[in-house]
């Protein structure tokens, strides 16, 4: 294991709605060695996962961390390896290049189980809940991607009608999934996935919306494009948006998790270009 490298600068940034304010402390987590390129997820308890450059330059790695400790996850036969989820028991799902494409994968105790939907010509993995029902998103052999969802041992498509291509990447306990698809003209919009219907996902104003996560609170997380040259995060919370950027996120901040504890994770990218993830506990107006 490897000690934690949080950074001491904290940086609090003040993020604004039509309704509540939400506060949000942003710190820098990197893995301690190479370049972190992000933190693609968060459990419960606080488990983070995420990926870095290794100091060599020599492909990607994922990593585990908690409690001020990282573990590198790299798949044995690849030479890529992305960590995109992890459950509150600790099970880490993400996916692996495998030669030309790309093997979804499930990691526990130290083990890979390769996750393929059937006859797809690639597969990842982006999302897991606490019952272990996986989703995200494949390519068909026609080159059509689709999101889906892995649930009592079976997949199942899932697909925002009349769309070009759907991505699934979050799912709650209760089995709502979040995700993001593209019209026909190649715009991105996020979605929401519950009881059998599906409803779109688009920041007030923006020219693309992208949903990347969702806690068992019904906090939505993504970013978006408004034109401005900068790329946004944001927070959905009871129906209201509000843009959330790390202050060192000067080109982007992309938020990809969210957990019962209100901390949100992601990544950003300074004016500079240089990138990096982070960890960011956030408060509405009433909360301590």
């Amino acid at each position: 294991m490897r000690t934690m490298s949080l950074i001491a600068c904290t940086v609090v940034a003040l993020v604004v709605s039509s309704a509540a304010q939400l506060r949000c402390d942003f710190k820098d987590l990197q893995f301690p060695s190479g370049v972190t390129l992000g933190i693609d997820g968060i459990s419960n308890r606080g488990e983070a996962v995420g990926n870095y450059f290794p100091p060599s330059g020599s492909g990607v790695h994922g990593f585990y961390f908690f409690q001020g400790q990282f573990v590198g996850i790299s798949h044995p036969h690849s030479s890529d390896t992305w960590a995109t989820g992890v459950s509150d028991r600790g099970i880490i799902v993400g996916y692996f290049q495998d030669g030309l494409t790309f093997r979804g994968f499930r990691y526990e105790n130290g083990k890979f189980m390769t996750v393929n939907f059937p006859h797809s010509a690639s597969t990842q993995v982006f999302g897991i809940n606490e019952i272990g029902q996986m989703v995200g998103g494949y390519t068909d052999g026609q080159g059509n991607q689709f999101g889906f969802l892995f649930r009592d041992g079976s997949f199942l498509r899932v697909e925002f009608p009349h769309s070009s291509s759907t991505t699934a990447y979050g799912i709650t306990r209760e089995g709502t999934i979040v995700g993001t698809y593209s019209d026909s003209s190649g715009a991105e919009h996020g979605f929401v996935f519950s009881r059998g219907h599906y409803e779109p996902i688009d920041f007030p104003g923006a020219l693309e919306t992208v949903v990347l996560g969702i806690s068992n609170r019904n906090w939505i997380v993504g970013d978006y494009d408004n034109g401005s040259g900068r790329v946004h995060g944001f927070v959905l919370i009871d129906g209201h948006f509000h843009t959330a950027d790390d202050p060192k996120g000067g080109l982007s901040t992309m938020i990809f998790g969210a957990n019962l504890r209100d901390q949100i994770v992601g990544s950003y990218v300074t004016n500079s270009g240089k990138e990096d993830g982070f960890l960011a506990t956030c408060a509405t107006d009433g909360q301590q």
